[in-house]
């Protein structure tokens, strides 16, 4: 029997042989009625059948131990690329945590630029407060005398100056 191995699969004579190997094996070995002999009837139970032995240049031993080299190169690469994935997610982890204390950092600043830029904007509203009170006193002082201007305006107008030819 002559195995081909283009893509990593047995040919079909190869399969038929590993299946006849593995089905010779299960005939001889009924696992599921085994009994395991108590300390009673230890001597009156026999053993099961010996499983055929195979030759060590036989072509399922051989398909075997390829594929088992196969599997353990494809392992191997597998956990290369694994611990290479796992680097490139921790670099990514560090930098995305280096950004996010950046990012705190900046806007703990433009927070307290915020809260300096409130505090001068309540000091100065309190000293524009101060002046629109003066202003306001000033405002009612003129308008006091805008009142007494009117009264004088009034009396002015009512009141009559004698003339010289009269």
């Amino acid at each position: 029997v002559v195995s081909t191995q283009s893509t990593g699969n047995l040919s079909m004579t190869s399969k038929d042989s590993l299946r006849e190997f593995i089905g010779s094996g299960i005939e001889h070995m009924d696992v599921m009625e085994r009994v395991q002999p108590s300390a009673a009837t230890s001597s009156n139970v026999t053993p099961p059948p010996p499983v055929a032995h195979v030759p060590p240049d036989s072509v399922v031993l051989n398909e075997i131990g390829t594929r088992l080299r196969a599997t353990s190169q494809d392992l191997a690469g597998m956990l290369s690329w694994l611990e290479g994935e796992i680097g490139s997610i921790s670099g990514h982890t560090s930098q995305m945590v280096d950004h996010h204390v950046a990012a705190v950092d900046h806007i703990a600043n433009v927070t307290d630029q915020s809260i300096q830029s409130m505090y001068s904007l309540l000091s100065r509203s309190s000293e524009i407060q101060e002046q629109l009170v003066k202003v306001e006193m000033m405002s009612a002082h003129l308008k006091s005398i805008v009142k007494y201007l009117e009264r004088l305006e009034g009396t002015v107008k009512t009141f009559k100056l004698p003339t010289n030819g009269s």
